[in-house]
């Protein structure tokens, strides 16, 4: 065993991977070095630039790491008051924190170092698996060590198109992401390997321990999870409904992907999210689906009258025709959607509907605008995005990157289950004398064997092949979820610049072969050739035989190898070209005036004090100051959002009474107005605007262009339905911005003769804090 593990560990295919993966984690590390001067800043200013939801999830952490002992920190966070305050909450039930209670629960072990440093370090040093998975999974499809070389070239090259971490690093799909690509590599062992008989159990449990687990991590890792999940799901569903992979295939997945919610159901103290979501739907179905087929199959096998078959046994693709196909297929989707009802209706879940609303706006089914859904919309990581200027444009390599990404495409996808393609490949075969001298080098066993490995190497393929698209469709609409498909277009140019080359020898080395075999005949005379007759038993042409089927596969993997290698090595020398100069350009990290208003907040408030503004400011409340907040960027709950809809009026045309009444109402001490929110460009999509559109105002901007009104497209990100906008109404003239009045009434921004009305607003709020960008407001409590 010990040998097995050296031999596997030494072999090159595993030694690029993991050296891909350290070049990884070391140009991340640096990078962030080069971008911040992490190694000089002030912990202050490491926490600061933790921006939005990062700086909220690492504020869990610091007050793990921070508590006397690692259980009262536990215990504090099932009931905090800080996060939503006044209201407590279940930190666990809410939010995935599973990271950074394993990161404080080692850092309680080997306190190495800050805190915040060994937090970045451990989650810097997880992103390598993601260039070892994928390496590996190049070889494992490919069966070339210079394929996974060139595939870990082009990663290094376009890494920065692979993840966020290297600007982003403690957001949520930074942890699940890396396991997400372990569990692709362990999806491919266990189809690759489901065809071989031969497999020793003990590995086959390895590669399903290593599936659940990856799979598991996965969903607890990040709130996103099931809906990646849900897409690979319906993938597989349509390649089993097609027979492309098993039922025992089919079944095992399902069942991991929804033991793996469970655990998510469980990590989260019971929140029922991951299991009400559509993809426990469609995993559930499979099951019931394929459970049932195979009762009704083994009933009726066993039957006395053997003509009178099942339903679905009948009703099978590969025994019905396509009104067969049809039929089951339309069966199964109803029945889907049939389970989904049922479970919608067990288990209401309020917190996922400006999902659902979301979904319905990006696919144009009956949109209706929402306050919620228009502040994804407008968020630049929400759109859409052209595939093929991100192909051609963004991702660096071979130049002819669409070429390649479509001969790959071609090549991954099952065209042999095509009766058309797979007498074309039949003819070629006997064109070439390609498919007749490997039946004849080979004995029956051989040949059984390798018929196995490749349907196995198919389903991989088509796995593979499904992915891409289900993904690629997915950063079509939404741009934010193109890292859950770039390794797999990186892989896919690689398999086309893979099968470019093995084509492109194979049809070389197949008309050398004829011409010199034509030349044999012409040259050769008869008394040789009778000679040869006698002595060799063949006609006056060129012997062939293994050894020369040896030899034609030596030469074509030679070549093939050498070409590989060195593609991989000028991609090696365009990524170090690349690498040197980001590092070269070295800045610094710089915000005084987010620094200076943390340390306000630490030093002239109380411990207890809540502080209301916008989601992401106070995110770096929480964590730099430890102050309670009223709202935070984490959206997935309903009562929250109505909360920030509330709190988002000190943005809108209200009068001071009524935004002192809301406060008041909520138990807010101090709001926090930023000048770049308040006094933004209005374009349709400023924070501003959509709180006018939610409170039935015009905004700014369609009073210097009515025209907008009429077409109902303030902005091209959203669509406003006819109830909204009709109920939609010129503000009173009157009106005024509350932030705008706040901030010029008590910054000195308006003629004297406006006293009167300073002192008036000053019964409500006195400003405590005044800076270049943020103006910080005592609510004063009547």
């Amino acid at each position: 065993m010990n040998c097995r593990i050296c031999n596997c560990l030494m072999s090159p295919s595993v030694l690029i991977a993991l050296s891909c993966g350290l070049v990884y984690v070391y140009s991340i590390a640096e990078q962030r070095e080069a971008d911040l001067w992490w190694s000089n800043i002030t912990p202050l200013e490491k926490e600061i630039s933790y921006r939005t939801e990062q700086g909220l999830y690492y504020s869990y952490y610091k007050e793990l790491v921070n508590s006397p002992n690692l259980l009262e920190g536990l215990t504090f966070l099932l009931s905090d008051n800080k996060t939503e305050g006044p209201s407590r909450i279940n930190i666990y039930w809410r939010m995935n924190i599973l990271p950074e209670v394993f990161l404080a629960i080692l850092y309680k072990v080997l306190p190495v170092g800050e805190a915040i440093d060994f937090y970045n370090f451990g989650l810097v040093l997880l992103q390598a698996f993601t260039p070892i998975s994928m390496c590996l999974v190049t070889w494992q499809i490919t069966e070339s060590w210079t394929a996974a070389y060139l595939y870990a070239a082009v990663f290094v090259l376009n890494q920065y198109e692979v993840s966020r971490a290297t600007f982003a690093l403690p957001l949520r799909e930074n942890f699940a992401l890396p396991l997400w690509w372990i569990r692709q590599l362990s999806v491919t062992l266990f189809l690759k390997r489901s065809y071989h008989f031969s497999t020793p159990g003990s590995q086959k449990v390895k590669i399903l321990v290593s599936l659940w687990t990856s799979t598991a991590l996965f969903c607890m890792f990040w709130q996103f999870s099931p809906f990646a999940l849900l897409l690979e799901a319906m993938a597989m569903t349509v390649l089993h409904q097609m027979s492309l992979i098993t039922d025992a295939q089919c079944f095992t997945l399902s069942a991991i992907g929804l033991l793996a919610l469970v655990c998510a159901f469980a990590s989260q103290a019971g929140n029922i999210f991951p299991l009400a979501s559509p993809c426990a739907a469609v995993l559930l179905t499979n099951l019931i689906w394929i459970t049932t087929k195979r009762c009704y199959v083994a009933r009726y096998r066993h039957s006395e009258k053997p003509n009178n078959e099942g339903v679905l046994e009948n009703a099978n693709p590969r025994c019905g025709g396509k009104c067969g196909i049809i039929c089951v297929a339309l069966c199964r989707t109803l029945f889907m959607a049939l389970l989904y009802s049922v479970i919608m209706f067990a288990f209401p879940n309020e917190d996922a509907t400006h999902i659902r609303l979301y979904v319905r706006e990006k696919l144009n089914i009956f949109p209706k605008w929402n306050f919620h859904t228009a502040l994804y919309l407008c968020n630049e990581a929400f759109r859409g995005m052209d595939v093929l200027d991100f192909i051609n444009g963004s991702i660096a390599g071979f130049g002819w990157n669409v070429l390649f990404y479509f001969l790959g495409m071609t090549a991954l996808l099952p065209w042999k289950k095509l009766k058309l393609c797979h007498a074309l490949r039949r003819r070629l075969s006997r064109l070439f004398h390609i498919q007749k001298q490997m039946k004849d080098t080979m004995s029956e066993q051989q040949l059984n064997k390798k018929i196995k490995t490749e349907r196995g190497m198919t389903i991989c393929r088509t796995w593979c092949a499904a992915m891409n698209i289900t993904f690629g469709v997915l950063a079509w609409n939404m741009l934010r979820m193109k890292y859950l498909w770039t390794p797999h277009l990186l892989f896919v140019l690689t398999y086309g610049v893979y099968i470019f080359i093995w084509s492109g020898t194979q049809l070389l080395l197949s008309f050398i072969d004829i011409v010199l075999n034509k030349f044999w005949k012409r040259t050769v005379s008869k008394t040789a050739a009778i000679q040869m007759k006698k002595s060799q038993g063949s006609s006056n042409t060129k012997p062939t035989g293994p050894a020369n089927t040896e030899k034609m596969r030596f030469w074509r993997r030679l070549i093939v190898g050498i070409g590989l290698f060195a593609l991989a090595n000028a991609s090696v020398f365009q990524a170090y070209k690349r690498l040197t100069g980001r590092l070269e350009s070295l800045r610094e990290f710089y915000d005084p005036d987010t620094v200076e208003l943390m340390q306000w907040i630490k030093n002239n408030t109380d411990k207890n004090a809540l502080f209301a503004g916008s989601m992401q400011l106070m995110a770096g409340v929480k964590l730099c100051s430890d102050r309670p907040i009223a709202n935070h960027p984490h959206y997935e709950n309903r009562r929250l959002r109505e909360r920030t809809v509330q709190i988002y009026q000190i943005y809108g045309r209200q009068s001071e009474e009524q935004v002192h009444q809301l406060l008041t109402t909520l138990s807010i001490n101090y709001i926090i107005l930023e000048d770049s929110i308040c006094f933004a460009p209005s374009d349709g999509c400023a924070e501003r605007d959509l709180v006018d559109i939610n409170n039935n105002q015009w905004p700014d901007l369609c009073l210097t262009n009515r025209s907008l009104i009429l077409t109902g497209r303030i902005h091209k990100a959203y669509t406003l339905d006819k109830q909204t906008l009709d109920s939609l109404h010129k503000p009173p003239r009157k009106s005024a911005r509350f932030c705008a009045t706040l901030i010029e009434l008590f910054t000195g921004r308006v003629p004297v003769y406006e006293r009167e009305r300073k002192i008036a607003l000053s019964k409500y709020f006195k400003l405590v804090f005044n800076n270049p960008t943020f103006k910080v407001f005592k609510v004063n409590q009547f």
